[in-house]
């Protein structure tokens, strides 16, 4: 009896020794390991609790949620006291975006262990996730008085507080989480965030790089990156941050769509649809990339096909009020301006405080013809957004067609004080100051329009034709003229001012040859056959004269006028 008692005593303590073993396994191991050595605990004791809790946790790290959560309903089953059972099937909820669920067992885990800081603290963020960043900052604030160095807490409280646009208060509460943990990468990309969001870039940069050193495969530190050079218009490291991005993740579709902006800023207009179409192929409901898509193809001039785009963006959100309004600019551009106004109309009928339809509409009007509502559709973008740069110039442009100049002047001074590197303002005053008869201010204003934008032919071509018709500097108005046939060979308007520049200076063939330039781009342009005939006349052809100027007049009959009105007849 000794010796059975002996050996049945032996193999009681192997048994135990197994079973403590497969527990031990079940709490230390990770992974697959950690789930088959919870699975022998459960074998050997089917009332271990605390075996089905780390097997759940197993399965959540594997991404297998609805298992995970399985074995905590049995955990919890088991011992309806297990707190962390309670949490960690709250997280597995939240991950399921069952957000009232997760809640629900957090607070029955705070409820169970009132000093849980863990469970506060996911609760935050599970109201967070559910919108509601104030029991959000509630939460955090309650985790961080119970744990003062609880780095996570601190971070997700900033976030919930950048959430509120309450910047300043989340780039404490990161840089406290910084401040516990120099190593928290997700908090100095938190802390990189609200800076963008602030628009201080320098410093969001410096964070997001700080993130990307601690952690070199932090993919969301690299896409905040490029979309913070994108925004300092360093498209090059965009696409570099972009790339890297989509290196790491080839299926991360807002990857190419910003990289595929970029290249669009870059005018590398096939790469941008190359990237936008990826992001299609990634996401076929990618409203956005659709539309940016039709935005490339409207600049490479393909009308049809953007047209196409911003139809597609609009089937998957029938709300895109951007779609509409870029679908309305392109039949403008096709000379559809009924259907352009109805565009931007829906547009606003969906987005009331959209300033950019309106001012859209105002263009659709404005070269329509109809003055009036385009003033009006100015003056609402304007009321929208006080400080709408391009609509303070639009409607200033309209005011000086109607020959009010006084309000003209004042829209486009408002239009260079809200942007002082805007080259079309300082343009457009240049002209009203010019039809006032101020010579020097006109000059002035043209002057610096070119400073700003040294390939800007409309501004040389301007300066030349006040040059040419005040009769003054007329060797600099024709350098000017050059230079603006230089960059815009085509437009006959350029070439028909050279060609009123020589009729000055009398270089008679001259004269002629850029008129006959001129009318073989716009074989009706009025004002070059009344200047051809001018200069045939001076040069002795009178029958040439007499067929140019009536032809002319047959086209506009007050040509004459104009030329009367700068002193040449």
């Amino acid at each position: 009896m000794f010796k059975y008692l002996a050996i049945l005593s032996f193999l009681l303590t192997g048994s135990g020794a197994a079973l403590a073993d497969a527990r031990q396994d079940c709490v230390q191991l990770s992974g697959d390991a950690a789930i088959s050595a919870c699975d022998e605990a459960i074998r050997q004791n089917p009332g271990d609790a605390n075996a089905y809790a780390n097997r759940g946790s197993e399965y959540q790290n594997k991404g297998e949620t609805d298992r995970a959560i399985a074995d905590f309903n049995k955990a919890i089953e088991i011992d309806p006291r297990l707190t962390r059972a309670y949490n960690n099937r709250g997280n597995s909820y939240q991950r399921k975006n069952d957000f009232d669920r997760a809640i629900a067992d957090f607070t029955k885990a705070i409820e169970l262990n009132p000093n849980y800081a863990l469970a506060y603290a996911n609760r935050g963020t599970a109201y967070q996730d559910k919108g509601d960043p104030d029991r959000a900052i509630a939460d955090h604030t309650r985790a961080v008085e119970i744990d003062p160095n609880y780095a996570r807490a601190y971070a997700n409280r900033g976030s919930a507080y950048q959430d509120k646009r309450d910047f300043d208060r989340a780039i404490a509460d990161y840089t406290k989480a910084i401040d516990i943990n120099q190593k928290y990468a997700y908090a100095y990309n938190g802390r990189g965030a609200a800076y963008r969001d602030k628009r201080d870039f320098d410093r969001a940069i410096a964070d997001f790089s700080k993130a990307i050193e601690i952690d070199p495969k932090y993919l969301r530190a690299y896409y905040n990156r490029g979309n913070a050079y994108q925004d300092k218009n360093e498209y090059d490291r965009a696409i570099a941050d972009f790339s890297q991005v989509i290196e790491l993740d080839p299926k991360y579709a807002s990857a190419y769509f910003n990289r595929g902006n970029a290249y669009q800023e870059k005018r590398e207009l096939d790469r941008a649809i190359a990237d936008f179409s990826k992001a299609i192929e990634l996401n076929p409901k990618y409203a956005n990339a659709f539309n940016n898509r039709g935005n490339a193809y409207a600049d490479k001039g393909d009308l049809d096909r953007a047209i196409a785009d911003y139809t597609s963006a609009i089937e998957i959100d029938p709300k895109n009020a951007l779609a509409y309004s870029n679908r309305g600019i392109a039949y403008r551009s096709k000379g559809e301006f009924d259907r352009a106004i109805a565009e931007h109309t829906t547009a606003i009928a969906i987005n009331p405080r959209s300033e950019i339809a309106w001012y859209n509409r105002g263009i659709a009007h404005r070269s329509k013809g109809d003055t009036e509502q385009a003033v009006s559709d100015f003056s609402k973008a304007i009321e929208i957004n006080p400080r709408y740069a391009q609509a303070y110039n639009n409607r200033g442009n309209v005011y000086a067609s109607k020959g009010d100049l006084d309000r003209a002047m004042s829209d486009f001074s408002k239009a260079i004080e809200l942007d002082p590197r805007s080259a079309l303002a300082y343009n457009n005053r240049g002209t009203v100051y010019r039809d006032k008869g101020d010579f020097d201010r006109s000059i002035a204003d043209y002057n610096k329009a070119i400073e700003i934008s040294p390939r800007y032919a409309n501004a040389y071509n301007n300066r030349c034709w006040l040059r040419a018709t005040a009769n003054r500097d007329l060797p600099l108005a024709l350098a000017d003229c050059d230079v603006a046939i230089r960059l815009a060979s085509t437009d006959a308007s350029y070439i028909d001012n050279r060609g009123f520049v020589y009729l000055r200076l009398n270089r008679l063939d001259d004269a002629i040859a850029e008129y006959d330039a001129a009318l073989k781009l716009t074989p009706r342009l009025a004002t070059s056959l009344y200047g051809r005939g001018l200069s045939k006349r001076r040069k002795g052809d009178q029958s040439g004269a007499e067929a140019d100027i009536a032809a002319a007049k047959a086209i506009r009959g007050d040509v004459a006028d104009q030329f009367t009105r700068y002193g040449v007849n």
